[in-house]
């Protein structure tokens, strides 16, 4: 349970900092808060997407390989070896 708290932890984490990064990026655009956030509801609708069409079980049986075959996911790793 601790595990998975810290894991939580740390892309909220993460998500916070690139989120930061593209508003000091963006600071002269009108509007940037709308196509920020425009941009998060598409990353997470493409996450949605992709869980929907693969399903459970095939979501699964890819960690299942990637921890077998011991992939270095990192930060942005799981979305590129399930995809």
């Amino acid at each position: 349970m601790l595990g998975i708290g810290v894991l939580i932890l740390r892309e909220v984490l993460e998500a916070s900092l690139i989120i930061s990064v593209v508003y000091a990026a963006t600071r002269g655009i009108p509007a940037r808060g709308r196509w920020v956030g425009l941009g998060l509801g598409t990353g997470v609708a493409g996450a949605l997407l992709v869980a929907a069409f693969a399903g459970y079980d095939h979501t699964m049986e890819a960690y299942r390989e990637a921890v077998e075959e011991r992939y270095r996911f990192y930060s942005y790793g799981d979305a590129m070896a399930i995809l």
